[in-house]
């Protein structure tokens, strides 16, 4: 198995070789997708419209080949970002409603934090 996934509530998921996709509830669009180079985990531990968190886990040095894209963000809309609890970035999302995270340190485990303002 590639990835591992769990959540608080009911959720869905696609994945395939590199790619794991998760859906909120019944949601038909992602969340949230992870690339990621080697065996992974996400943990979420919250989704809502205020604030979204999830721990991407187990990465063991692949965290430079790995990035996440949250999905379905309210354009113009300013999130503060927070990523294993770093000082804040605030950043908006592209015209499609999305933040692409991929600029991390090395690390096993990358915790990260969108807020919305």
């Amino acid at each position: 198995n590639q990835f591992k996934l769990t959540a608080a509530k009911d959720f869905g998921f696609l994945a395939s070789r590199d790619t794991l996709q998760y859906f909120d509830h019944a949601n038909a669009k992602p969340a949230f997708t992870l690339f990621a180079a080697g065996k992974s985990t996400a943990t979420v531990q919250g989704w809502d419209s205020k604030e979204k968190q999830v721990t991407i886990s187990n990465l063991k040095g692949n965290s430079h080949n790995s990035k996440v894209t949250i999905h379905d963000l309210e354009v113009g809309r300013p999130y503060l970002v927070i990523i294993n609890e770093n000082p804040a970035k605030k950043l908006k999302p592209d015209a499609k409603g999305n933040i692409q995270i991929d600029s991390f340190k090395k690390a096993a485990a990358w915790k990260i934090r969108i807020i919305k303002e």
